[in-house]
């Protein structure tokens, strides 16, 4: 499971899954186009802009002022210069000059896939959209389905494209089919949408039932992690009709009692915010950043001092973000969050990086990261209480800075500590309702 840089075949329209109640047009914020975010260049597109007069917009443009060198990683290469945080094409009225000037064709492959991804699976071309850009929270625009042919044009020359493998893991050693991954999908969505819960009793639910059918299938098999090609797959279809026929009763039963653990909570998104946070700062060498965030660990268990929090301009006191209210059953609260958990099982975003188990427990991960978020926002504004812009810029911030298509998720491979002690405290059984029972 990993990114394709490759230019795809063009595809039928009709192998596109498009989700159903996404509207978008840009409404050019200059958002996407601001922050931390580098603006990679493939080939094509290098070929493309140096190709045109950018130096008749300005003697700063000319080559090779624009570009500059990325990070080492995956996406080494070349991206374009940003000035003050924003892109050097950005201009002081938040136009994108090279769109303005030469046209959006002219612009680079990254800049005309966004907000759109592309996830490649078994079943098709699944087309995601990223909550970061403003129109697509706002749901501005005309209907997704209005576009699909478009989209399909644009994933030909796409370089913003995951792929999920056939067959992926439930949880480590527990290889499942795709369709049968659909099924679990299929509960899951509906333990979102169900009546009478409040949101983190739905949320808990879902990593409630995970649990539950891992172990079940587990026991089935001896308690053993081994079989035959098929035999987890015969497992789980075994064992989703006794979670539909009992209408999952036990599962939301659970739910509803289980009580968390506001040290772990504090712990593991505190600790998520200082890596973030030392990723920025280049923190010297591995065994610096490890003992780093370890003291930062054992300091958030405890609730003590202040957490960066980019992009807020300042650091923020745990004492200040635990006083700021919230209605988190605000009916647009619930709404957002919602919807953004909802269309990251519509892209995959649980599968394509890691097994499924661990992915939905990144989920809540990220949801009580916003909520974290959202206190930060209305302490910028001088507010008491979170408002809906709090909760909508909460929820740009995490999809752009942590969620599962950023370099925040791919740094988890370079840092094993990390690694070991996140996933340690993902594997508590008072993990879920410790992330969604407390908000700070």
């Amino acid at each position: 499971m990993s990114d394709s840089n490759q230019s795809p075949a063009c595809l039928s329209p009709e192998q596109f899954h498009l989700p159903a109640d996404f509207h978008f047009a840009c409404h050019n914020s200059g958002r996407c186009c601001e922050d931390f975010w580098e603006i990679p260049l493939d080939e094509t597109s290098l070929a493309r802009l140096k190709q045109l007069p950018l130096s008749n917009l300005s003697p700063s443009f000319s080559d090779p002022a624009q570009y500059s060198e990325m990070s080492a990683g995956p996406k080494a290469g070349l991206s374009l210069r940003r000035v003050n945080g924003r892109c050097i094409f950005l201009d002081s009225a938040r136009r994108c000059l090279i769109h303005a000037h030469f046209g959006a064709a002219a612009k680079p492959q990254t800049c005309q896939d966004f907000p759109f991804r592309y996830i490649r699976t078994p079943r098709g071309i699944f087309v995601g959209m990223s909550m970061a850009c403003p129109s697509v929270r706002a749901n501005r625009g005309p209907a997704i389905e209005t576009r699909r042919q478009e989209l399909a044009d644009a994933y030909a020359r796409s370089h913003s494209i995951a792929t999920v493998s056939d067959p992926i893991e439930l949880s480590p050693g527990l290889p499942i089919s795709f369709s049968v991954y659909e099924e679990i999908e299929s509960c899951l969505n509906d333990l979102l949408a169900w009546e009478g819960l409040t949101l983190d009793d739905r949320l808990i639910a879902g990593y409630v039932f995970l649990q539950l059918l891992e172990r079940a299938v587990v026991q089935m098999s001896g308690h053993r992690r081994e079989g035959p090609a098929g035999h987890w797959d015969e497992c789980v279809r075994q064992m989703i009709p006794v979670f539909r026929n009992d209408r999952f009763r036990r599962v939301i039963a659970i739910a509803r009692k289980a009580a968390g653990s506001r040290g772990l909570h504090r712990a593991l998104i505190g600790l998520l915010l200082t890596y973030r946070s030392a990723f920025d700062a280049r923190l010297r060498g591995r065994l610096g950043r490890s003992a780093y965030l370890f003291y930062q660990y054992v300091r958030h268990l405890g609730g003590l001092g202040s957490v960066g929090m980019p992009p807020l301009p300042a650091r923020m006191a745990l004492s200040q973000l635990r006083r700021v209210r919230a209605d988190w059953n605000d009916p647009f609260f619930v709404h957002l969050l919602t919807r953004f958990a909802a269309h990251s099982l519509f892209r995959k975003d649980l599968i394509v990086f890691t097994p499924l188990l661990k992915g939905y427990g990144f989920l809540l991960v990220f949801v009580a990261l916003m909520r974290w978020y959202a206190a930060g926002y209305a302490i910028l504004r001088g507010a008491a209480e979170v408002g809906r812009e709090d909760v909508d810029e909460a929820v740009g911030a995490v999809e752009k800075y942590y969620c599962f298509h950023t370099d925040f998720m791919r740094l988890f491979d370079q840092y094993p500590l990390l690694t070991g002690m996140v996933e340690r405290m993902l594997a508590k059984p008072l993990f879920a309702p410790s992330m969604m029972r407390y908000h700070g």
